[in-house]
């Protein structure tokens, strides 16, 4: 692109689409532009969203395709509708390194992988950071995990992350959260009398 003053500016983003169209690259970018190929299956995952915003409950669908016949298109489109919606989503491939049946291998490349709505970037930490303890987010977010969740592990570590100012727990909190587990002994040489008996965690 060129301004009136004749100098040179580049729109990266459509450069981009440009090449991945050119070299059939499935692109984010491109599923947001290009999101009407499949009118059909884009209404019934459109009800699907709306259904998961107004129940609160999750569900599942199974695509299935040929190679080169857009499934991975289809996935980022799926993923700008579901942000442009101000939804949390990630994005994760299974392979051999995040299987299905290691699950604490796949938490983790589903924390490493998490969009907040509209970010261009993956990552959830800057926002914990902004919440102050006993703030009525953080009150929500705890009442939240102590009643909806199986175990009292995301409780703790949550609690114990708003209430410390020790910058060493902190980091040792934050690697367990974002997936990177760390052993029971160390998190209970932290907050011993806030963790839960280890067969909880």
């Amino acid at each position: 692109m060129y301004d009136t003053d004749n100098s040179h500016e580049f729109d990266f983003e459509a450069r981009h689409m440009i090449e991945a169209l050119r070299s059939g690259v499935p692109s984010r970018a491109v599923g947001a532009c290009f999101s009407d190929a499949r009118p059909k299956i884009m209404r019934e995952i459109t009800g699907q969203l709306n259904q998961l915003r107004e129940n609160q409950k999750s569900g599942g669908k199974i695509i299935s395709g040929k190679y080169g016949e857009g499934k991975t298109h289809l996935l980022n489109t799926i993923f700008n509708l579901a942000s442009s919606e101000y939804m949390v989503v990630s994005y994760v491939s299974l392979s051999k390194e995040t299987p299905m049946d290691k699950l604490y291998l796949f938490y983790q490349k589903v924390i490493q992988n998490t969009y907040l709505p509209r970010r261009l970037q993956p990552g959830f930490m800057h926002e914990i950071e902004k919440i102050s303890a006993n703030s009525p987010v953080a009150n929500e977010m705890l009442l939240y995990a102590a009643k909806q969740l199986d175990t009292d592990k995301l409780y703790f570590l949550l609690r114990s992350y708003l209430n410390t100012e020790d910058s060493d727990e902190k980091f040792i909190l934050q690697a367990d959260l974002e997936g990177d587990f760390v052993a029971n002994a160390a998190l209970k040489k932290i907050l011993p009398e806030n963790l839960p008996a280890a067969g909880k965690i």
